[in-house]
């Protein structure tokens, strides 16, 4: 929103030729045409933990429910581990997994956000890298990895999102939790397209 500026001979007269931009319209008591903040928001988590790669994550997905938890707006929808937007415009994704094992092996894991345009073809859109430390004595240990895309979603038909993990020993394990975020998708709306 433009700032307004007042006339410097008048603290209280206001000059109509120093507002530029695209100012909201006045109608009544309602401000038209000014759209403040998040218009939709959206958490969803993997349920239950399972070792090995998976591209995508088709299963055990759900929309967050801990108490205190709701979205803003319409919720994304969710199936077979393809992600549906509810609206089109630029949308936030930012997808945490977390990574286990208790093996001495060394274990490079991956995070992947994969989108399409087209309702078939994915692409790798993001990727974040990290290693699960190795473990002594059957010691487990833990990793986390973090990345995040900004999605121009033009239709809502074609343009979709889903999530994939690859690990590099198949007994490495990323982690789900029915009654808290461990690896989880945030989707934000941050404006029209």
């Amino acid at each position: 929103m433009a700032l307004i500026k007042t006339n410097a001979r008048s603290a209280t007269a206001l000059d109509a030729t120093i507002l530029t931009g695209n100012l909201p319209a006045i109608s009544g008591a309602s401000l038209t045409g000014l759209t403040v903040g998040l218009t939709a928001t959206s958490q969803w988590r993997l349920t239950t933990t399972f070792s090995n790669a998976a591209d995508p994550i088709t299963s055990n997905w759900e929309e967050c429910d801990t108490t205190g938890y709701s979205n803003l707006g319409s919720a994304m929808s969710e199936s077979s581990g393809i992600f549906t937007f509810p609206s089109t415009g630029y949308w936030l994704i930012i997808y945490s997994a977390s990574f286990n094992n208790s093996s001495a092996d060394e274990r490079y894991v991956n995070a992947l956000i994969n989108t399409t345009t087209d309702n078939s073809s994915y692409v790798d859109s993001a990727k974040a890298f990290s290693n699960v430390p190795q473990g002594n004595n059957g010691t487990s240990t833990g990793a986390n990895a973090t990345c995040s895309f900004l999605f121009d979603v033009t239709n809502t038909t074609t343009h979709k999102a889903s999530f994939t993990t690859e690990v590099t020993v198949s007994s490495t394990q990323t982690t789900g939790d029915d009654g808290v975020n461990n690896t989880h998708v945030t989707f934000m709306r941050l404006g029209d397209t």
